[in-house]
């Protein structure tokens, strides 16, 4: 019996307000739209499509527009081929069709998407309509969507432009991906499809390299046994899966810092330059890799010898657990990681990467104290070249083109062309209930859900492309780039704040490292005026036009309010060493996740009232000497500091650095 075709739908729902109930919803098949004002009006036409087609319906932010239509019926979900991520439903399979979340191919407002792929029915500017028909008869948006008749005719179009931009948007990512209909709905994830392209090429052309036997995706999962228990061949110590949690060890993220928090005012003159990577994990991606089968050694002086080998010739890859004296200086080169990732002085101990740990020792006076381990990849491979390079070529021809669609879609595939390497392996399945039992005897079930009909259970992802290794690197190069800059910035004159692939600094890169397009270059942002620094991602930057404003974890609205005293007034509090809170954002009005939600019992369209506050009290990455505008680094007078470092410890000044002190 041959497969039926797929058919792609897009839906969207307009509800009166967040928690309110439904007033209308809409779906488009390509042609033409059809309205309901609930589910039940417009599902008898998808079960009748449902006949001749595997029917695939795309909601952008699926997890709001879910709760609002009735789908969690007798047994309507097929809860064994349902897919939950980040606690969202990314697909949500039922009896006659399947409902997928664009927002996770396309994390982007359905707005941005529209503006960035050039679609004819871009997001419809509501206001702008409403004040034409119905001048001063409306305060906002909001009071429209509130108040007006739900068979308005302006509502109704509104309502179409959404479903039809939406399908229009997804037509455009299966044309500029090359991905067809068929193998794009089983890819959940904007990941997913950066993997799919990776294994099965890009315009029908395979990622290879010229004289190479196998292509490479089939290098970069080459190693088929981190799932074995088994032990490592030559090592009866350690087993394979034992091996990649070691790895893992070493895997850490980009590197945050506040180093001065005052970039000071000059009556207007450039006191600050604001440098930021062109696609840094990208650039990172270049690089050799490690693959293959590596070798476990934990004898100290083999490691040593090894290491020593390495140092001169550079063959291989690898990682080292191992103990280190850093130092007191104001730029350590090596994370750690805690209660958040951290980069200390003193005595510490760590799994590195080769390349980090010897950057460290060449360049930071950074003393090897004791080896512990080492996992020696014999073989490398730069597993990204190719496939960077297209996308590369694809983007600035995109630019110059002006084709936003491949662009943005260039670059989106781009970023997230590493990061499944590392996912996680306990992951959480759900299936039907009856199945509970099963799980429960084997130790695995999580809880259990009788209303809705399903339970959760722990699983692990058997997938071949979690090589731990090669995210490990990829971040660590990134760290590289990153650490480089800042030391030489910091040669020059006063480095201020650093994000993960930006730098604020007061003096100019050196010209052979900028370049605005350059893959891997720095790219200068902007010129300052003046900066307040607080805290990692919590930041205010003046330039001769404009101010901005960040604050992690603050809606866009409320940072619409900010001005520069109100950075001012935390400065102040925080130079004074003040006690408490300060109440940043107050009342803000959200749903739980839906699934979230079934889980606890509780209706999904109450909503949750939650408060943004500041805690003054908060011990930061670094000390922040907010008074003499300077950060100094944690120092660790010994391995066992390190081992019982916690940020919740006391500290006390010795000369210019910081030193736990132990109770």
């Amino acid at each position: 019996m041959s497969k039926k075709p797929v058919k792609l739908l897009t839906l969207d729902t307009e509800t009166i307000g967040l928690s309110g109930g439904m007033r209308r919803i809409a779906y488009y098949d390509g042609e033409q739209v059809q309205y309901g004002y609930k589910f039940e009006d417009i599902e008898p036409d998808i079960i009748e499509l449902a006949k001749d087609y595997d029917v695939h319906i795309y909601c952008h932010n699926a997890d709001f527009d879910l709760r609002k239509i009735n789908v969690f019926y007798d047994d309507n979900v097929l809860w064994n081929k349902t897919l939950v991520i980040n606690r969202r439903y990314a697909t949500l399979a039922c009896k006659y069709y399947t409902f997928h979340d664009s927002f996770q191919l396309l994390p982007m407002s359905l707005a941005k998407a529209s503006k960035d792929f050039g679609l004819e029915h871009g997001k419809m500017d509501l206001w702008t309509e409403v004040q034409k028909v119905y001048p001063n008869q409306y305060k906002d948006v909001v009071d429209f969507l509130a108040r007006c008749d739900a068979d308005d005719e302006i509502y109704l179009k509104y309502l179409g432009y959404d479903v039809i931009a939406l399908y229009e948007l997804i037509q455009k990512l299966i044309e500029v991906s090359t991905i067809p209909i068929e193998s794009l709905v089983k890819c959940p994830s904007t990941a997913s499809m950066s993997k799919w392209l990776l294994k099965n090429g890009y315009g029908g052309k395979s990622f290879i390299t010229e004289g190479r036997k196998y292509t490479d995706y089939q290098y970069l999962t080459k190693n088929k046994y981190w799932l074995s228990e088994k032990p490592m061949k030559g090592n009866e110590e350690v087993t394979w899966q034992e091996t990649e949690y070691k790895i893992r060890e070493a895997y850490y993220g980009g590197r945050t810092e506040v180093f001065k928090p005052i970039l000071p005012y000059n009556n207007g003159e450039i006191t600050g330059y604001y440098y930021d990577v062109n696609s840094l994990y990208p650039a990172a991606c270049l690089n050799e890799f490690p693959i293959g089968v590596p070798e476990f050694i934990s004898k100290a002086g083999s490691i040593k010898y090894r290491w020593s080998i390495w140092c001169k010739y550079h063959r291989g890859l690898g990682f080292i657990k191992c103990k280190v004296f850093v130092p007191k200086q104001d730029i350590p080169p090596l994370p750690t990681r805690f209660e958040k990732l951290c980069f200390l002085t003193g005595h510490l101990e760590g799994t590195w990467t080769f390349n980090e740990l010897e950057f460290a020792v060449l360049n930071c006076g950074v003393v090897i104290e004791e080896f512990i381990e080492m996992i020696y990849f014999k073989e490398t491979y730069k597993v990204y070249e190719n496939f960077m390079r297209v996308f590369f070529d694809m983007k600035e021809t995109a630019t110059r083109e002006e084709n936003g669609a491949l662009r943005a879609f260039a670059k989106l595939i781009m970023n997230c062309a590493y990061g499944w390497t590392a996912m996680k392996r306990q992951q959480i399945k759900l299936d039907y209930i009856a199945k509970a039992d099963k799980y429960e005897d084997k130790g695995k079930l999580i809880s259990t859900n009788k209303d809705m009909g399903y339970c959760q259970a722990e699983s692990i992802a058997r997938s071949e492309t979690i090589q731990v290794q090669i995210g490990a690197y990829v971040t660590s190069y990134a760290r590289l780039i990153l650490l480089k800059a800042l030391l030489q910035q910091a040669e020059k004159g006063n480095v201020y704040y650093c994000d993960t692939d930006s730098i604020i600094c007061d003096t100019p890169m050196d010209a052979e490292l900028v370049d605005d397009v350059k893959v891997g270059y720095w790219g200068l942002e902007n010129v300052l005026t003046k900066g307040l620094f607080l805290q990692p991602k919590v930041y205010t930057v003046e330039t001769a036009k404009t101010t901005m404003y960040k604050f992690k974890g603050v809606s866009k609205e409320r940072q619409k309010h900010f001005d520069y005293d109100f950075y001012e007034g935390i400065y102040q509090a925080l130079s004074n060493n003040q006690k408490g809170q300060i109440e940043i954002e107050d009342g803000i009005e959200r749903l739980p996740s839906l699934i979230t939600a079934q889980k606890r019992g509780i209706d999904p369209n109450n909503t949750i009232i939650t408060h943004k506050s500041l805690n003054l009290e908060n011990v930061q990455k670094r000390y922040i000497d907010y008074k003499n505008n300077r950060s100094i680094a944690w120092h660790m007078q010994s391995i066992d500091d390190f081992r019982n470092f916690s940020f919740n410890d006391n500290f006390e000044m010795e000369g210019d650095f910081f030193e736990k002190r132990r109770a």
